[in-house]
């Protein structure tokens, strides 16, 4: 005989009892039950995976547990699969658990997990967002707002240069007294300036922006300008949220999320996804 929580309201409650003396739940035949309703669940989860991902649903205790193994030629974007998985988890799924976790290996190493999630659930059955979730909503609503208003956030910075540590994103767009051949209002050297707190920036800093635009820019469905406009926009938001980025860590952060695909994605995500993992 053993002592479990009761699905339905949690109490301790002999696994050999035919039911809930708290609330009348079914206790008969639970762990049954529950191999039933977690195969079911897996085989949904496995209907919506990218091919090459292979999905085990398993739980301890009050703890869901989603374990996803991939081939070693599988690329695939976990937070994109996530926007998959999570429509699959309904409230019947989940209820009489307190937790679940999400998480991804290599089938090279099943050992060390290559990405993972956990939220909480509450007693209806429903995750409960966690701190990277709250934070993603927020820079993705103003990456979004950025996105729709044309550029102009860096059309809009200050002529003159603000060299303070508080003042990171005024820059010039009039003259760079070191090199005269340089454009100073291209979007490249506008992001250098607030990189360096400086109107001054020579053709050797800026040399990796323009590669880091080159890049996204083949890989984006926003302009260069767009990019280079949402960039500033996040890095002023993670500012004020005190994390520590560059322009030039951003833009090669969401250059890597977008790499692997083929076709041009909209990379005002890739910009809010970005943010959740710079360190705070």
């Amino acid at each position: 005989m053993a002592i479990i929580s009761c699905p339905e309201c949690g109490r301790q409650v002999s696994d050999k009892a035919l039911k809930c003396p708290q609330c009348n739940y079914p206790i008969a035949n639970l762990e049954k039950q529950e191999s039933v309703s977690l195969q079911a669940l897996q085989e949904k989860i496995q209907g919506v995976v990218t091919n090459g991902l292979t999905v085990k649903v398993s739980s301890v205790g009050k703890l869901l547990n989603i374990k996803l193994t991939r081939t070693p030629i599988t690329s695939v974007s976990y937070d994109q699969l996530w926007l998959k998985i999570s429509p699959q988890l309904k409230t019947d799924d989940l209820r009489g658990f307190s937790q679940i976790l999400i998480s991804a290996y290599s089938e090279r190493d099943i050992i060390k997990s290559e990405w993972e999630r956990q939220n909480d659930i509450n007693s209806k059955g429903e995750i409960v967002p966690n701190k990277k979730d709250i934070i993603t909503g927020y820079v993705f609503l103003a990456i979004l707002i950025v996105g729709f208003s044309s550029c102009s956030y860096l059309s809009n910075l200050p002529r003159n240069v603000q060299t303070s540590s508080n003042s990171s994103t005024s820059i010039s767009s009039t003259s760079n007294p070191s090199n005269p051949s340089l454009s100073t209002s291209s979007p490249e050297y506008l992001l250098a300036g607030i990189d360096k707190q400086s109107k001054d920036v020579s053709a050797s800093e800026l040399a990796p922006y323009t590669q880091a635009l080159d890049q996204l820019e083949s890989k984006c469905q926003e302009s260069r300008m767009a990019l280079a406009d949402m960039s500033a926009a996040t890095k002023e938001i993670l500012t004020k949220k005190g994390a520590k980025a560059t322009n030039l860590e951003l833009l090669n952060g969401v250059y890597q999320a977008v790499q692997p695909y083929e076709n041009p994605q909209k990379c005002a995500a890739g910009f809010a996804l970005f943010a959740t993992y710079v360190d705070k």
